[in-house]
């Protein structure tokens, strides 16, 4: 992928700065509740525990979810530069998509056919499963059908 600019910079670290705060919110939310218990077990009161775990259980949840919302926002974003630099890689395993010397680099999708045709032969399409064997013959492909890391560099015409 070419050098993002610096609003794209800029768009990857509020990403990052996301995901920091959605694991501190989740990690806090835990100190809190935990560091309520003492009190809580003196108390004996039932609607106090309910409330503490309640609002415990929310702002833990809320930290999650801007973690993991986060995260594939910005893999989302990544993907975008991506197509937008003409620099296509595949959405499971980040492999650069249309490059000649590597067979496995096809474009099925967004997904390398590296990906695609091992998850095909696994579900039994009879096409995919030879193919699979083939490449598994010829090296280009792990014994359990899995594929090899790409090896190759792209040459994009666009810089």
């Amino acid at each position: 992928m070419a050098k993002p600019t610096a609003m794209q910079m800029y768009f990857l670290g509020l990403f990052r700065l996301a995901r920091i705060f959605g694991a501190i919110f989740a990690v806090g939310a835990v100190m809190i509740f935990a560091s309520n218990i003492p009190g809580l077990v003196k108390a004996g009161d039932v609607g106090a525990w309910a409330i503490t775990f309640g609002a415990a259980t929310g702002f833990l949840m809320i930290g999650v979810l801007l973690y993991i919302g986060a995260g594939r926002a910005r893999d989302q974003y990544r993907a975008y530069l991506a197509d937008l630099t003409g620099t296509n890689i595949c959405r499971m395993c980040k492999r650069p998509l249309g490059v000649e010397a590597d067979p496995l680099s096809s474009d099925c999708g967004g997904d390398c056919w590296g990906c695609i045709g091992s998850i095909e032969a696994d579900m039994g399409w009879e096409p995919s499963v030879e193919s699979v064997e083939r490449e598994i013959k010829t090296g280009l492909r792990n014994a359990d059908g899995t594929a090899k890391p790409h090896q190759f560099k792209t040459l994009s015409s666009r810089t």
